[in-house]
């Protein structure tokens, strides 16, 4: 699944997906806290019913280009482990060898870890 979202977010970046291909819904009472510009992992601030960049994505609107989501439409959960894991790659929180063969679940666990470790708050029980 990771070289999926990389080489989606590549493709993104190059133009070569659309907006319609992959919407992001906007508009009044909508987030715009969770967008981000393609190649990069970045979260972006934009506001409320601007016009978005062509290369702007969410979590969820590239889980559902690459079919990875619940019923209404949400990332899965291993998903946004696997999204999370490439973010803190990304932004040298993490290491290719620190999940190098490792299930999801565990994948999962590290990237709490490491967002809770880098924020300066305790891991929750289940993965300390």
């Amino acid at each position: 699944m990771r070289e999926a979202i990389i080489a989606t977010l590549e493709t993104l970046a190059a133009g070569k997906i659309t907006a319609k291909e992959l919407p992001i819904a906007t508009g009044q009472g909508k987030r715009t806290d969770t967008i981000r510009l393609a190649p990069g992992f970045d979260i972006e601030r934009f506001p409320a019913g601007g016009i978005l960049p062509p290369l702007a994505y969410t979590i969820d609107a590239l889980a559902r280009f690459l079919g990875e989501t619940k019923e209404r439409g949400e990332a899965t959960e291993s998903f946004k482990a696997t999204f999370g894991a490439l973010e803190l790659i990304d932004g040298n929180g993490l290491k290719e060898g620190d999940i190098a063969g490792l299930e999801v679940w565990k994948i999962d666990a590290v990237v709490t870890l490491r967002n809770h470790t880098q924020w300066g708050r305790k891991a929750p029980p289940c993965v300390r």
